[in-house]
């Protein structure tokens, strides 16, 4: 991850430790002991994420008395079920001393929160962290801090555009019916939910940014479509059903958008207000502002650095390509030049987009131009919020109100710059219930300033109650020698096991959770491994109070008898089988030995080759023109039912009302079945008539 790596930079330049980093993408998931205890012993510092570092945990390969001090970046995420918070839990049952922690954060709460609550909220904090939380006095610190000029900027969402009026709202009852159509479907399926979600961002891109904006959108958005056909294809029908059916509503919108325009005889689409809604125009009537500068100041102090936070991904893009678009129209916007940058995360839906899926890689060299002010103006989602090293803005923008607090503060506190501006976009009908929530937000932060001095600590007692929320206790192998097992690890671990299981590159093997309620607050859930696992029995795991609860008691109870039937080793890793060691490239093999090259099966290098075989009797037996042409007539019919227990996969082949007949037309006749070959099927399931 780049944050792991800007990390690991600034302490090797700041500091003569040895620093190591470590990211998923080195395959640590795989090092063993040896390997990581290499790692410790050459290294002062090792940066990681999270999950990484609790895994070590986890799996015994590191304890907490090795460790002199942890330090969190962002800790107001250590609630629920993060890693940050998993990782304070195994202090619980720590021998020997602790590390200390040092959290670092710009915001203490993290969610929507009443001033009042607040410290209930850092306690919280504190006791999970076994810390006191504390905010710097240090004038000498405080001489790099900037407070922004914070403004509220209303707009009107009324169009004084008949036309374009009339245009989005043909637009939206296209969307509209199609998510009408979804929403009476009671398929429960991830197809349906990602094609509603489809015309649902379509329809907010819509009302956002206009008619322009939702044809830009519709059309990245069919693509993706298209994509997600071929991974729903293999569920079913139905799941590719949904996404055609959401793609033909989207090309009906494109169709409306074109015909109509057609009709306008171009008129409207040469009107800058077609482009352009009235959001978007309060936020380039902001950045005119940056275009003159005064006699007094020099022209790095006027030079634009700005960012414009959004919350869609696609909006992230389009508005960037609108901004561009409109410094081209307006010569007063000349100087702008925008790119935008997004997160590489899904959120927990699958992301099938090419558009805007942004690897680390295309990340950082968006990032990289941007603090080269190879472009003035950044388009980004919360991706930018924290973290990443941005240049100092002296404009930033909130196109969607903040969320939340966490959100609000960490976004103002990209304006370091001196004299900086920190600009909120709000609808004009939504203006006072916005001030009064931006007032709620400004109270927090000071209460949050006066409160984080000279606090107490607090008791081991109360950071122990507040990191026993499992309501299974934690498993331990008696000889893992400190590997442990918890509610929380138990999905991952249960992911990581059937990625190890028999099969290739092109099977997705993984558990199938089925959650029933029970009544209210109660729920339990049953879980069915891959087929190639050796757990074939249904797991039931506890009754819970919430779904995700449940469902993590069902991959702790199969975490715990894979364990028991020697398929999680002492360590509570997947027992390593011989074909784990194959390599997915020919291995080297000594000139002259018989021992045959080892490929892994479903790679390129594994290949079967199967010699393609012709009866005799259909060489130069197609039909043709002017020749006489013989119809053979094959008919099955069953003759005996499979049982249900003959097949360990549960799905009978044939049933009682079967009976196909299908023709070959030659133009030789076909020599009769010898009646030895009758017989021999006779004997199994189908019988045939020629």
């Amino acid at each position: 991850m780049p944050l792991v790596s800007q990390q690991a930079k600034v302490i090797e330049q700041h500091t003569d430790l040895k620093v190591g980093e470590y990211i998923g993408a080195m395959d640590v998931d795989y090092w063993d002991k040896v390997k990581w205890e290499e790692e410790l012993n050459k290294n002062n510092v090792l940066v990681m994420t999270a999950q990484i570092f609790l895994d070590l945990l986890n799996h015994a390969y590191i304890k907490l008395s090795q460790v002199n001090l942890l330090i969190f970046d962002e800790c107001h995420h250590a609630k629920k079920e993060h890693p940050y918070r998993q990782i304070t839990q195994a202090f619980n049952k720590c021998e020997g001393d602790l590390p200390k922690i040092m959290g670092l954060t710009a915001s203490v709460v993290k969610g929507k929160v009443k001033p009042q609550n607040v410290e209930l909220e850092i306690k919280t904090l504190e006791r999970t962290l076994r810390a006191t939380c504390e905010t710097s006095q240090d004038k000498e610190v405080e001489r790099f801090a900037t407070t922004p000029k914070e403004e509220v900027v209303t707009f009107s969402t009324y169009e004084n555009n008949d036309d374009l009026d009339i245009l989005k709202k043909c637009l939206q009852v296209v969307l509209d019916q199609g998510l009408h159509f979804l929403d009476d479907c009671q398929e429960p399926h991830d197809s349906l939910f990602f094609a509603q979600w489809v015309l649902k961002e379509c329809k907010e891109i819509l009302s956002e940014l206009g008619p322009w904006a939702a044809n830009k959108a519709a059309e990245l958005l069919i693509k993706d479509l298209g994509r997600a056909c071929y991974t729903y294809d293999t569920h079913g029908t139905e799941g590719r059903l949904f996404c055609k059916f959401s793609a033909a509503q989207l090309r009906q919108l494109q169709s409306v958008y074109r015909n109509y325009l057609s009709n306008s005889g171009g008129d409207l689409e040469d009107s800058e207000q077609f482009y352009i809604m009235p959001k978007l125009q309060k936020l380039l009537m902001v950045l005119k502002e940056y275009r003159t500068s005064n006699a007094n100041e020099t022209e790095q102090d006027n030079k634009l650095c700005g960012i414009v936070f959004v919350e869609r991904r696609y909006t992230a893009k389009i508005l960037s390509e609108q901004i561009n678009f409109a410094a081209k129209l307006d010569h007063e916007l000349s100087f702008v030049q925008s790119d935008f940058v997004i997160g590489h995360g899904t959120g927990g839906r699958v992301n099938f987009s090419t558009e805007t899926e942004m690897n680390f890689k295309k990340q950082e060299n968006v990032l990289r131009q941007f603090r080269q002010h190879k472009f003035n103006l950044l388009i980004a989602t919360s991706v930018v919020e924290e973290g990443l090293d941005i240049p100092k803005c002296n404009l930033v923008c909130r196109f969607d109100f903040p969320k939340t607090f966490r959100s609000y503060v960490q976004s103002k506190g990209r304006a370091r710059a001196k004299d900086s501006c920190y600009y909120l976009l709000v609808d004009s009908q939504e203006e006072m219930e916005k001030r009064y929530e931006l007032e709620t937000m400004q109270e927090i932060e000071n209460v949050l300033s006066e409160m984080c001095h000279d606090r107490d600590e607090p008791t081991e007692e109360e950071c122990d109650e507040a990191a026993d929320t499992d309501f299974l206790p934690p498993f331990q192998p008696p000889n893992g020698e400190g590997a442990r097992l918890t509610m929380s690890s138990s999905i991952s671990l249960l992911s990581r096991y059937c990625s190890k299981l028999p099969g290739d590159r092109f099977t997705a093997l993984k558990p199938v959770y089925k959650i029933q309620e029970l009544g209210k607050d109660a729920y339990a859930c049953k879980l069915e491994m891959p087929t190639t696992c050796p757990l074939r029995t249904t797991i039931s795991g506890c009754q819970m109070r919430r779904k995700k609860l449940s469902k993590m008691a069902a991959a702790y109870q199969a975490c715990k008898e894979l364990y028991e039937m020697g398929e999680l080793d002492e360590n509570l890793l997947p027992v390593v089988s011989e074909s784990d060691d194959e390599s997915e490239t020919d291995e080297e093999v000594e000139p002259g030995s018989d021992e045959k090259k080892k490929t892994k099966t479903g790679t390129k290098k594994r290949k079967r080759e199967y010699k393609k075989k012709i009866p005799e009797a259909f060489i130069g037996s197609l039909v043709q023109q002017g020749k006489p042409q013989y119809l053979t007539v094959i008919s099955i019919r069953v003759t005996k039912l499979t049982q249900q227990d003959d097949f360990e996969l549960g799905k009978r082949l044939f049933t009682d009302n079967i009976c196909n007949s299908f023709g070959l037309l030659t133009n030789v006749p076909l020599p009769a079945v010898s009646t030895e070959i009758k017989k021999s099927w006779r004997s199994q399931l189908p019988e045939a008539k020629f």
